[in-house]
């Protein structure tokens, strides 16, 4: 088959012939004059002629041109300047150093930013560490010096203030004019005290954590942060062959590792299967380890496992008892010495101050149990642990129809079996006896005949 002549003129390969022999085109054009040059035979005769003259001069020996003819050929040649090649490796050295250079300007600017020529700080870097340290002093105040028992942070008040607000007592309403001020006075202490207290405290924990990580690098060893307090909780129905044994099994286990059991039910279905239903109690850290004792007990049907991370509550349970308690001794202090320096005037006051101790006392012992609740519920896990009876195979209707009933049917069955047994024998044996019954037929035949 002929190809199909180009529809496209050729000037426009004209230029690009040269260069396509040579293969100094792009992929794109290249694949263009190659389509081209499938459907144009004059042009594939011009690369056929380029190649043939290329060749061809490439055999012969060039001679020495004369030298009067090369000077004359120059003379006559047009003068033309011909722009000097750019050295691309060495233009690109000379930009990395440039580049080199300007990050190590800003680097050493940044570096020196808040300090002026004269080497002391500048004044806009002296209002901003004016305002830091107004910031930390006003944040230190609000903050008390206590620490998390699982992740050894410090909390803030700000928490606290949240979720347990002051309240005045309706006793102090009824006080004088001056009640609401030595109130506000009296809590302005508090949160003083706890400042100081929060700024001793955070440079010894800072010292404390220094030395545990730089002993930890001393030892060779990574320095692991503390661990943060998860309630684990989670189900599991396991298929077991007895589940009032299995329940007796699992409490075993739950023993074993420091738990305890706080319900065990056991009940029967419908169709005779047993289910124990069990809510255990564990430790965190043995929770995984429960898990997979319990389910090695039979063929595990189902199991949920999740974690929930109240680090967050135990620190800010702790921050908010903290507090209340250095209310409560100083509600204290401020108590003993007015009775101390009681008159009969100032009977009004002692009831009032004595309310607010009393409010301080409850609240302290709120938030006391609050922490320790968390405390223990961060401890123990919760599992809850359903165990089924395996199912058994379905029984036939022949169930109902007792022992002698059974047993008639099963000899009925048997006997009505060999007929069926006879049949599938002899069509098994067919290929056997048919021949045989074949030659025995036409024997008798033949004799009957001689007779």
């Amino acid at each position: 088959m002929n190809p199909t002549p180009n529809p496209a003129p050729c000037a426009a390969f004209d230029d690009d012939l040269k260069a396509y022999r040579d293969g100094e085109l792009p992929l794109l054009r290249r694949f263009q004059v190659r389509r081209h040059l499938h459907n144009c035979p004059q042009c594939r005769e011009e690369i056929q002629l380029m190649q043939t003259l290329s060749e061809e001069i490439q055999v012969e020996d060039s001679a020495p041109l004369d030298a009067d003819l090369r000077a004359k050929i120059l003379h006559r040649a047009p003068q033309v300047t011909v722009a000097p090649l750019l050295n691309r490796r060495s233009t690109v050295k000379k930009l990395g150093l440039a580049l080199a250079g300007f990050a190590l300007l800003v680097v050493g600017f940044n570096a020196s930013g808040p300090f002026s020529m004269s080497g002391a700080p500048s004044p806009s870097a002296e209002s901003s560490d004016a305002r830091d340290a107004k910031f930390d002093a006003e944040k230190a105040r609000e903050i008390s010096p206590s620490v998390s028992p699982v992740t050894g942070a410090v909390v803030a008040r700000d928490a606290v203030s949240a979720t347990a607000p002051l309240s005045v007592p309706p006793i102090a309403m009824r006080g004088n004019a001056n009640s609401a001020a030595q109130l506000e006075q009296r809590r302005s202490l508090a949160r003083r005290e706890a400042g100081d207290d929060f700024a001793t405290f955070q440079g010894q924990e800072q010292r404390l954590s220094n030395n545990t990580k730089e002993s930890y690098l001393e030892n060779g060893a990574s320095y692991a942060p503390p661990q943060r307090a998860v309630h684990r909780e989670g189900s599991v129905t396991v298929a077991v062959d007895n589940a009032e044994t299995a329940s007796q099994s699992v409490a075993g286990i739950v023993q074993n590792v420091g738990g305890f059991i706080a319900t065990n039910s056991l009940s029967t279905g419908g169709d005779g299967r047993r289910s124990a239903t069990l809510d255990v109690r564990a430790p965190v850290e043995q929770f995984e380890t429960l898990v997979a004792k319990i389910g090695a007990l039979g063929t595990v049907r189902a199991k949920s496992i999740n974690g929930q991370d109240i680090t967050q509550r135990i620190t800010e349970a702790n921050a908010r008892r903290a507090v209340l308690a250095k209310e409560f001794s100083i509600d204290q202090t401020r108590l003993r010495e007015k009775e101390a320096k009681a008159k009969k005037s100032d009977a009004a006051s002692i009831s009032q101050l004595r309310a607010e101790v009393r409010t301080s006392r409850l609240r302290a012992a709120q938030s006391r149990a609050e922490w320790d609740y968390l405390k223990k519920y961060a401890a123990l896990s919760t599992l809850y642990v359903v165990l089924q009876d395996k199912t058994k195979p379905a029984a036939g209707w022949t169930s109902g129809l007792g022992p002698t009933g059974a047993q008639a049917w099963n000899t009925f069955t048997a006997t009505a079996k060999l007929p069926l047994q006879l049949i599938i024998w002899v069509l098994a044996y067919g290929p056997l006896w048919v021949p045989a019954l074949i030659v025995w037929k036409s024997g008798g035949a033949s004799g009957s005949m001689l007779e």
